[in-house]
């Protein structure tokens, strides 16, 4: 997905973006949240293809189980592309990042 960062108040950068929904779906109160529950929201970085990007990682726990996800962030001129991956094991975590690296940039 990718957003031209004027349109989102308050945001001019990926770790502000991050932040930003961050602030929206992680709980205050896990024990007394509804589904599905969002915790963590670490930021790191890595690249994909060369490209470093921002990566926050959230733990998600729904009526099913728990899984993860990780929102990969980079900024690009004026837009953000932000890339979501789900997972449920750290094999799925590796095979979606093999996959990312296969991706090639246009300069």
């Amino acid at each position: 997905m990718a957003e031209k960062i004027k349109s989102i108040p308050g945001v001019d950068n990926s770790m502000e973006y991050l932040e930003y929904t961050k602030s929206y779906i992680v709980s205050d109160d896990p024990e007394n949240a509804s589904f599905p529950i969002y915790t963590d929201g670490s930021i790191s970085t890595d690249s994909i293809s060369g490209k470093e990007f921002l990566i926050q990682n959230f733990t998600i726990e729904n009526e099913n189980g728990v899984y993860y996800q990780a929102t990969y962030s980079a900024q690009f001129d004026e837009y953000l592309l932000n890339v979501i991956t789900n997972y449920e094991n750290e094999n799925q975590k590796t095979e979606i990042a093999t996959f990312l690296n296969t991706l090639k940039w246009l300069e």
